[in-house]
């Protein structure tokens, strides 16, 4: 029989990172560029459709970033992600960083809604901290052993993005008053000393 393990994020960790590690500067290949990728925006699903990440980051690269930042939440003056997360407050910034995650938890959702089944284990990465890796282990074991199946799929469907009866962008917006709450995220996010000064304006990019 067929069986399907996957991982999956606790959305408001997921936001969380995603806004400290952008702020600070890294991935600043698609960050700090005034170009598109796969990282900010989306593409229609007749473009994507039969294409590889490789044949479609030449549609991503001729679109501009500009259009994508604004609607997360950007100002007008800002030319890339890496300085709009770091011309805004650490409140507005999480927004930011929510709004651009929510097609990511659309798709979290959309597939967990797929996954309804005895033969589907989604497990939290947070279940293989060490206190809790036995456990988990064992019961994965046991679930691919057809042992466990009614307890597993009781306990790990669904429940591991806690999206039962959920919508994207609730559980978005879950995530965000969660980080924006948080003193540590706070704390973290305005201890970053800036790496780029200005946007690196590709040469092709028209003024």
């Amino acid at each position: 029989y067929n069986r399907l393990f996957h991982f999956v994020r606790d959305p408001v960790k997921m936001v969380a990172s995603g806004y400290l590690f952008h702020r600070r500067g890294s991935e600043i290949e698609w960050t700090n560029s005034t170009h598109c990728s796969r990282d900010l925006c989306t593409l229609p699903e007749k473009w994507g459709r039969r294409r590889s990440k490789r044949t479609v980051s030449p549609i991503f690269r001729a679109m501009s970033a500009k259009p994508w930042l604004q609607l997360y939440g950007c100002r007008q003056e800002h030319l890339t992600y890496y300085m709009c997360l770091n011309g805004l407050s650490v409140e507005e910034g999480l927004r930011v960083e929510t709004a651009r995650s929510l097609a990511t938890l659309r798709t979290m959702v959309a597939f967990d809604e797929m996954a309804r089944s005895a033969q589907t284990f989604s497990m939290q990465l947070d279940w293989l901290l060490p206190h809790v890796f036995n456990a988990t282990t064992t019961r994965l074991v046991r679930w691919l052993r057809g042992e466990d199946a009614d307890q597993a799929n009781a306990t790990h469907r669904v429940r591991a993005l806690h999206a039962a009866e959920a919508s994207a962008e609730a559980i978005a917006e879950k995530a965000f008053v969660a980080c924006s709450s948080s003193p540590r995220v706070h704390k973290i996010a305005t201890g970053f000393s800036p790496k780029v000064a200005n946007a690196k304006v590709p040469p092709t990019q028209e003024a």
